[in-house]
């Protein structure tokens, strides 16, 4: 019985740290995630800006 203990023992500090490095992951892939939203974010703003500006632009001024 005591190597069943010993191999629960292991199990469960297994289970921990793979859970830990679970929770660490998703925590950076969300992080990852947030800088890649923000990026695409602020380039779609300075596309869309630049877009109105061109169309501004090409308007004949009265």
């Amino acid at each position: 019985m005591r190597a069943l203990n010993i191999d629960l023992t292991y199990t469960r500090i297994g289970f921990v740290v793979g859970a830990l490095i679970l929770a660490a992951g998703i925590t950076v892939n969300i992080l990852q995630d947030a800088v890649l939203i923000l990026f695409g974010v602020a380039l779609t703003t300075g596309l869309v800006v630049q877009i109105v500006n061109v169309k501004k632009a090409k308007k004949p001024i009265k």
